[in-house]
């Protein structure tokens, strides 16, 4: 529920959406020598574990959805 509350929220919505306009191509196949679109927007540093960093571009990964989904698997979410 809080989950929902959250990437539900205005001030997620546009600001994943920013995220995604400065980096629209996933970041972890950049690293690896692809270029792939990203469709995610993935806390590096775990939401629940550090929610002082919800909203910190610093803490925030554009990923494509195969890239997206074995991170959600390392965090359990």
């Amino acid at each position: 529920m809080e989950d929902n509350r959250f990437y539900a929220s205005a001030r997620w919505r546009k600001l994943r959406a920013y995220k995604l306009s400065l980096n629209p191509l996933c970041e972890k196949c950049q690293r690896d020598g692809r270029v792939t679109e990203a469709r995610h927007v993935h806390h590096v540093e775990e939401r629940k574990d550090r929610p002082d960093l919800a909203f910190e571009l610093s803490n925030l990964e554009s990923l494509c959805v195969p890239c997206h989904g074995t991170m959600r698997g390392k965090h359990g979410d």
